[in-house]
């Protein structure tokens, strides 16, 4: 695959073809730069790998700040609780403790990237809430509550099984990262479990209430195979992000990267297509080194837009404070359409778009069953005329089939797409 960008001298042919309009344009999840969480005034740090999730801990009202550790050097997992001290719109911490499960600290053996992955659910239908655990081995624990709602205190813990006739232990290989969602819209609580391997497994819930009955594990698909996460340690949780009203997947991975795969089917049904790299102030999410990123969606600030926490390899918490979903219609980035000629083409396409104001885009190519086969550009472009060439090849240098394709120009909060037919 070869592509070029061109300057103003091909601006006439560009223009002669575009036809201004608003344009169609789908949205997607915007962030803004990512801020550190302070613990006591100071960068929050925990000793190995981070997993951070939000819930109230104390059922004062207010989102605490629940962290699993462990990992690296670091041979023991455990859960650090940090209760809010300042206010439900602006959470301030000071201190932790650690989660206690049968009179002493609870621990777990850490391995490689992960100590504890914890997520607080209410497992049983008691409305008390429980710890749900993933650990480097790929098994799932959980920890019930025999304590009270405001004041947690686990037992024992055991491991949670799956299969309807003959349960067995669920173990995913390793790296088990469990998140409890309502995957069908039935409600009942499922099991959805990101895994060293990159695929996402999901254990529908059989019970009406109570305790979960756990059927066994689907791996999720895409495009009529496994859903793989690119380098490995997928690492997921389920939530509306494009504000389309249908929940999507965000995934965070081994090189620290935060993509979202957009659900295609419906909220009773879900499917989905080929990620795209979620942006933090404009630029792709990219943690530094093998972060082993590890997301967790909520609304941080109360502010009803979607925040994500972070965790990484640095012992960290990265904050990413959601904007407010803007569609192009709303704030057009572009002075005209997508433009695609010749159109058909054998075997190059000229691709030509016009920027407002200087923009962070992306620019590739789709089968029209949703693959990316081709990116022919990523990164930040100034105002004014852009022109590329793609020469109908894929991104290992394949000459790709006669047939129609999809060109994707992306940008912080909406895209535009044009089909585009190949003829060879």
């Amino acid at each position: 695959m070869r592509c070029r960008s061109e300057s103003m001298k091909y601006l006439s042919i560009a223009a002669a073809i575009m036809i201004l309009s608003a344009g169609t344009a789908s949205a997607e999840l915007v962030l803004e730069a990512p801020q550190i969480v302070h613990d006591s005034g100071e960068d929050l740090w925990v000793f190995g790998y981070s997993v951070p999730s939000c819930a109230d801990w104390d059922a004062d009202g207010k989102r605490d700040l629940i962290v699993g550790e462990g990992g690296s050097s670091y041979p023991n997992g455990r859960v650090r609780v940090y209760r809010n001290v300042g206010s439900a719109e602006a959470p301030v911490f000071a201190g932790y403790v650690y989660a206690m499960a049968d009179g002493d600290t609870l621990t777990w053996p850490a391995a490689g990237c992960l100590g504890l992955f914890p997520r607080v659910v209410n497992w049983d239908d008691d409305g008390r809430k429980d710890l749900l655990v993933g650990t480097a081995e790929g098994t799932v624990r959980i920890y019930r509550n025999v304590g009270t709602d405001s004041e947690p205190l686990f037992d024992a813990g055991a491991f949670v099984q799956a299969g309807i006739e003959q349960p067995e232990n669920i173990d995913i290989g390793f790296r088990a990262t469990p998140a409890w969602v309502d995957w069908n819209l039935d409600g009942r609580h499922d099991l959805l479990i990101g895994a060293g391997d990159g695929r996402l497994r999901i254990y529908l819930d059989t019970a009406g209430n109570g305790e979960p009955q756990l059927a066994a594990a689907l791996i999720i698909q895409q495009e009529g195979g496994d859903l793989v996460v690119p380098g490995g340690r997928s690492s997921p949780d389920f939530a509306d992000c494009d504000g389309d009203g249908i929940r999507d997947l965000l995934v965070g991975n081994t090189a620290g990267q935060l993509l979202l795969y957009g659900n295609v089917g419906t909220d009773t049904d879900p499917g989905f297509s080929s990620y795209i790299e979620v942006l933090s102030d404009g630029r792709v999410i990219d943690l530094p080194g093998e972060a082993r990123s590890r997301p967790f969606v909520c609304d941080w600030t109360g502010s009803g837009h979607i925040d994500v926490l972070i965790g990484s390899a640095e012992g960290l918490v990265y904050f990413y404070e959601g904007r407010e979903i803007i569609s192009a219609v709303q704030l057009p980035p572009l002075t005209g359409p997508l433009a695609a000629y010749p159109n058909p083409f054998n075997p190059r396409v000229n691709l030509a778009f016009a920027l407002v104001e200087p923009q962070h885009v992306v620019l590739s190519i789709y089968s029209v069953a949703g693959q990316r086969v081709a990116r022919l550009a990523r990164g930040n472009f100034p105002a004014g005329e852009q022109l590329f060439t793609w020469d109908g090849r894929d991104n290992r240098g394949r000459d790709l089939p006669s047939g129609q394709y999809i060109v994707r120009l992306s940008w912080p909060g909406a895209d535009e797409q044009r089909k585009i037919t190949l003829l060879r």
